[in-house]
């Protein structure tokens, strides 16, 4: 976060440094801020705008051609060739498309949806004794 413009060399050791794998071209804008990095891997063709967040306490993947909008918040893995904004991120254009289904309502929320499946999976083991 604290590199300049002129060190792009530095910045790119840093991406490589940072992240358990990062493909080729992999850039990220800083300020930038994760839990850990090592739990993220980035692709070939990374572009990660400023302000972004990773909150990578479990695995994120990051695919090829994947560019991410300035002050998104990243807590699942995105696919290949797409865009994502926001908090939390989402997809918005996938293969240069549009995403049609884009609901502004109905965000998920994966802290919930984490906690659902470990009570899930408690009540399995309850009643497996």
């Amino acid at each position: 976060n604290a590199t300049l413009e002129t060190e792009m060399d530095k910045r790119k050791a840093l991406v490589q440094e940072l992240f358990a794998g990062a493909g080729e071209n992999a850039y990220v804008e800083p300020p930038f801020y994760c839990d850990y990095g090592r739990n993220t891997k980035v692709g070939d063709n990374f572009y990660c705008n400023y302000d972004c967040v990773f909150l990578d306490c479990g695995p994120i993947t990051i695919g090829n051609n994947v560019r991410i909008a300035a002050g998104a918040v990243v807590l699942t893995d995105i696919p290949d060739n797409c865009t994502a904004v926001g908090i939390p991120a989402r997809i918005v254009r996938r293969g240069g498309e549009k995403v049609q289904d884009l609901d502004q309502i109905h965000i998920p929320d994966p802290v919930a949806q984490e906690i659902r499946r470990l009570e899930e999976r408690i009540a399995a083991l309850e009643n497996s004794k």
